[in-house]
C-alpha cells in the first residue's frame, strides 16, 4: 500500500498522521501533502514538514497548527488526460472522525469535474470495499473514435456534357 497521511482535528489543534508505504508501496509525496494542506487552508512551512516526516520511520504524527477545525470528509481529486480520454482520481483520507465517500458521492464529484461519459462503476466498487489512500485508479473512460471509409458517389445518369445527341435521340 502507498504512503500516505490523514488530518485529525483537535481541540488543541490539528495533528498530521504520517503512514509510510508497505509492501513495495509509494513514498509519500511531500508536495502533494503541501497541495492537500493548502486546499485545506492549513498553514505549514514546507522545509520543516518535510524534515519531520523524513525523521518517520513507520508511522508517526506532526503537529501542524493550534486552530479549531471541523473534520474534514474523505476527498478524491480527478485529473483528466490531455486526450480527454480518460478520468483519474487519488483519494485522501477523511480526517478522524471524517465522513467517507459513498458511490453517489464520487460521481457527483467525477460530474463537478465534467465527467458525465465511461464512468466505470466497477472501479468506483473496487475502491469502496477496499479503501487505498493516495494512489490512482481509473474512473472513466471514453469510447475510442471509431474511423470510417470514405464516401463515394456513384451517379446513374450521364456526366458527360459535351456528349452531342444523335438524331434519332428526343430531348
Amino acid at each position: 500500500m502507498n504512503g500516505y497521511f490523514q488530518l485529525e482535528m483537535t481541540p488543541q489543534g490539528t495533528i498530521l498522521h504520517i503512514y509510510k508505504p508497505t509492501n513495495q508501496g509509494e513514498p509519500i509525496n511531500i508536495n502533494e501533502m503541501a497541495d492537500y494542506l493548502t486546499k485545506k487552508g492549513i498553514a505549514f512551512d514546507i522545509a520543516d514538514l518535510n524534515k519531520k516526516v523524513m525523521q518517520i520511520h513507520d508511522s508517526g504524527v506532526i503537529a501542524l497548527d493550534n486552530q479549531k477545525r471541523y473534520p474534514e470528509r474523505e476527498m478524491i481529486a480527478v485529473t483528466i488526460s490531455p486526450n480527454k480520454m480518460e478520468a483519474v482520481g487519488r483519494f485522501y483520507p477523511p480526517s478522524v472522525g471524517g465522513n467517507l465517500l459513498s458511490r453517489e458521492d464520487i460521481i457527483s464529484d467525477l460530474n463537478s469535474a465534467t465527467v458525465v461519459y465511461g464512468i466505470d462503476t466497477a472501479a468506483i466498487d473496487a475502491f469502496i470495499a477496499n479503501r487505498e489512500y493516495c494512489k490512482d485508479f481509473v474512473l472513466a473512460r471514453g469510447k475510442e473514435v471509431r474511423h470510417g471509409t470514405d464516401a463515394s458517389i456513384e451517379y446513374f445518369f450521364n456526366t458527360d456534357l459535351y456528349k452531342r445527341l444523335r438524331k434519332t435521340e428526343r430531348r
